[in-house]
C-alpha cells in the first residue's frame, strides 16, 4: 500500500523514519537515491534555485540564490554548530 502512495505522488513524497530504527524499505530507498536526496538539501523548493549559506543578524541560514533576480524569499535555518565555534 505504501509503495502505491509513493508511485502516485505528483511532486514530492516525504518519508518519516525513527532514527536508528529504519525499515529495510527506507534503507533501500536511501541507497538507491542518495545523490538525489543530497541535491534536494541544497535546492530551493519554491523556485528551484540553489541554496547558499549566508549570515544575518540572527546567525547563519540558507537563502535562495534567486533572491535578487526573482525575489524568492525562501530561507532555511542553519542547524550546524559553526556559529558557536567562531
Amino acid at each position: 500500500m505504501f509503495y502505491v502512495a509513493l508511485t502516485r505522488a505528483k511532486i514530492k513524497t516525504y518519508l518519516v523514519i525513527i532514527d536508528k530504527n529504519e525499515s529495510i524499505f527506507a534503507t533501500e530507498l536511501e541507497a538507491e537515491y542518495a545523490n538525489e536526496l543530497e541535491q534536494e538539501k541544497y535546492t530551493c523548493p519554491l523556485c528551484g534555485g540553489h541554496l547558499e549559506r549566508r549570515t544575518g543578524k540572527y546567525g547563519s541560514f540558507w537563502g535562495c540564490s534567486n533572491y535578487r533576480a526573482l525575489g524568492c524569499r525562501f530561507t532555511r535555518k542553519d542547524y550546524t554548530k559553526r556559529d558557536e565555534l567562531q
